[in-house]
């Protein structure tokens, strides 16, 4: 009976320290568990800040892709006006430089009619 007495409690010792054992284990993974959910936070706020700045960068490009448009309209505006104003002084040299031609050849024949004058008289 005694030797039955000492095997039960060998029996209890080895359940009680496979009972503290996993007591350990179990507080062990749940520190680990409340790490994790703490890490997950962190994970979690810097997925939402990434995300945050994604959208305020995306925001930034299509202010900046407007204002590209804009500047390009402008710039396009601004090139039609200045070529319509080379045509238009081009147009106006023209009719200037027709002018003066007209009014050379017209002084060449003035000219010529002087010295024919100028040579009957000699004459």
């Amino acid at each position: 009976r005694a030797e039955l007495e000492l095997s039960h409690q060998e029996e209890l010792a080895k359940i009680l320290k496979r009972i503290a054992t996993l007591e350990v284990e179990n507080e062990s993974l749940r520190i680990k568990s409340e790490n994790s959910e703490h890490e997950r936070n962190q994970l979690t706020e810097i997925v939402s800040g990434v995300e945050i700045n994604l959208s305020s960068t995306e925001k930034e490009i299509s202010r900046i892709k407007l204002a590209k448009y804009d500047a390009e309209k402008i710039l396009k505006d601004q090139l039609q006006k200045v070529q319509n104003e080379i045509a238009t002084l081009n147009h106006n040299f023209s009719l200037q430089l027709d002018e003066h031609r007209k009014c050379v050849a017209l002084m060449k024949n003035e000219n010529e009619k002087a010295k024919q004058e100028a040579q009957y008289i000699k004459a």
